[in-house]
């Protein structure tokens, strides 16, 4: 593995030097024009984390652990969140709080290991208000890390299995505000050239304010020219990939549009993709004519939403999931339908 992963370090723009413990980092800075995240050493990352004391949770990667960077050098809170691009709450008492996402070199794939690179250098180049801000990366020969925002809400995903339980409320107007946040993160993906293959409500966090962070880019890729498309094996999550991309192999950025538009039918509805029934609900929400409003959309939300509204949704979510994708607008234009529903 050693030689894969010296490659992958040669990419990434080679390793920091320093070997001293303390997680002091006076020069924490924007990421750089060429998208390598800042690199720190293992035993920064130890110092950091507390020696991994306080655990996040756990994924096919590893293990993720919350830590605390320190951020300044005698300048402002204010003047070091908009300079890392991340929300002010976050510094507290001169530490930025982050995740650091650890994982083991030696039991990478092939796969796993092009993965992880891609996410490095995606996450490293694309600067969005509601894209997940890598912050930094360590690799060595037997270990690697990803150093991300701290982002505390969870994501959509589950924050909609805890509406369906009345254990937590979800407005419709928070929904849309997520929507908006989530169209507008990948029309900006795609402005860069580049195609996420894996939006999904787990794959949308959610900060303070339930302002969403698109992540997980360990599955995209770069179109050059969004009238042409790129071969690929098919990858993607089950009920969100792009029926023609899995028939064909074919991939462009009309295959985040479709997956975005699963998305809004789960937020309309409540329901989730993972459900043996959702066929149907998607059947329901955006095929029959005419859509019985009452028993499509999500009862939790009796009495927020108008009629035009509701409509509005559906027809963005109907327009995105058309199955022939050169029929399909591009994200952009799903962000203009989406002014219309967005409420102050």
């Amino acid at each position: 593995m050693k030689g894969a992963f010296g490659k992958m370090m040669k990419n990434l723009g080679g390793l920091s030097k320093k070997k001293d413990k303390t997680f002091v980092h006076p020069d924490l800075k924007p990421l750089g024009g060429d998208g390598a995240p800042p690199m720190y050493s293992m035993d920064e990352l130890t110092a950091a984390t507390n020696n991994f004391k306080e655990k996040l949770g756990e994924g096919g990667f590893g293990a993720v652990y919350k830590g605390y960077l320190k951020v300044e050098d005698g300048g402002e809170a204010a003047a070091a969140a908009e300079s890392l691009g991340v929300d002010l709450s976050a510094i507290r008492e001169g530490e930025l709080v982050v995740a650091v996402k650890m994982g083991a070199a030696k039991v990478l794939s092939a796969r796993e290991q092009l993965m992880t690179e891609t996410e490095m250098m995606v996450m490293g180049k694309l600067r969005h208000p509601n894209i997940l801000r890598l912050l930094g990366a360590c690799i060595s020969d037997n270990s690697m890390a990803m150093i991300y925002e701290f982002i505390p809400c969870g994501d959509v995903h589950e924050l909609l299995e805890r509406a369906r339980e009345g254990k937590e409320e979800f407005t419709f107007k928070d929904r849309v505000r997520v929507a908006m946040g989530c169209a507008e993160a990948l029309a900006f993906i795609h402005s860069q050239e580049y195609v996420h293959r894996d939006f999904k409500a787990p794959n949308v966090l959610l900060a303070e304010g339930l302002s969403p962070r698109v992540a997980d880019f360990g599955l995209a890729r770069i179109v050059e020219n969004w009238k042409d498309h790129v071969t690929t094996r098919v990858m993607g999550s089950r009920g969100y990939i792009d029926p023609e991309y899995f028939v064909s192999g074919y991939l462009n950025n009309h295959s985040d549009t479709f997956a975005f538009g699963i998305f809004l039918i789960e937020l309309a509805t409540g329901h989730s993709v993972i459900e043996p029934n959702f066929e149907a609900v998607v059947t329901g929400a955006v095929r029959s004519e005419p859509v019985d409003l009452q028993a499509v959309m999500d009862p939790r939300l009796e009495g927020q939403w108008s009629e035009e509204q509701a409509k509005l949704l559906l027809e963005i979510a109907k327009e995105c999931v058309i199955p022939d994708w050169d029929n399909r607008q591009p994200m952009d234009h799903m962000v203009e339908m989406m002014q219309g529903l967005v409420v102050e």
